[in-house]
């Protein structure tokens, strides 16, 4: 059976997220247990402060010790690699680049509707929105007009 390689469409640079256009590279590792982290207190500061991106992986919340990791979203990760070009991953134990289908087809076993997910989350975030996970809410995403530090998800 030959695997289909999925194709991701172009974006024009004026539609890119305002909230995320003027960051510099990030690098991202992938962990063992398939999870995209930064450790770099300089960058993970930056995205989640100036655009809500990811989560303390201790404290589910900012980051808020000097060696807790920011733990993105599948859905972050990928909208920072594909859409953006500002995320550059690398498997934990090798320090090898991890390829951007590789993360999409990882992401799509670990979430079989990640597709159709993951064309909502960049749908909003073009807009200008802060999704954010909505499973305590029993839906996909929440989203938020700035971020959430300034209103309630909608």
């Amino acid at each position: 059976m030959t695997q289909k390689k999925v194709r991701f469409p172009k974006t024009k640079q004026k539609q890119l997220d305002p909230l995320l256009e003027n960051i510099e590279k990030i690098d991202g590792v992938l962990s063992i247990e398939e999870i995209v982290y930064i450790t770099n207190k300089e960058s993970k500061d930056y995205l989640f402060e100036n655009t809500f991106c990811g989560k303390g992986i201790l404290s589910k919340s900012q980051p808020r010790l000097p060696y807790e990791p920011l733990q993105l979203s599948p859905f972050e990760a990928f909208y920072l690699i594909s859409e953006l070009k500002k995320l550059h991953v690398v498997y934990e134990e090798t320090n090898e680049t991890v390829p951007s289908q590789t993360l999409w087809d990882l992401f799509s076993q670990q979430n079989q509707n990640f597709s159709a997910k993951y064309g909502a989350y960049r749908y909003f975030r073009k807009k200008g929105w802060v999704p954010k996970s909505g499973l305590k809410f029993a839906s996909d995403f929440v989203i938020y007009q700035k971020g959430p530090s300034y209103f309630h998800a909608k």
